[in-house]
């Protein structure tokens, strides 16, 4: 009875880790749909910003566009800062599951 007991916790702790990895799974992918949309909100804004050179636009929208740009890129740059902390935790959570459920 000690092995089924032993099967048991095991089971349990193979479903707790399972639950465990689908959550970091889910992180990080809404991470890198949030760092996606940062970097496409950047490139736009700098396209406008390039746009608006060409054709001649008054100066005074400049500095609110390269302010904008500004924040675009602190932004983008947070969001992927996040996705690469929650693709380590997705990997360490996967290792530390190999390892528990291979032995």
């Amino acid at each position: 009875s000690t092995t089924t007991t032993t099967t048991g916790m095991k089971n349990s702790l193979g479903v707790e880790l399972i639950l465990l990895l689908q959550a970091w799974e889910q992180l990080s992918r809404y991470q890198y749909h949030q760092a996606r949309y940062a970097a496409h909100v950047l490139q736009r804004l700098k396209n406008q910003r390039d746009r608006r050179r060409v054709i001649g636009f008054p100066l005074f929208s400049s500095a609110r566009m390269e302010s904008m740009i500004r924040n675009a890129n602190e932004e983008y740059h947070m969001k992927a800062e996040e996705l690469a902390a929650s693709e380590l935790g997705l990997y360490k959570a996967q290792r530390y599951y190999k390892a528990v459920t291979t032995t």
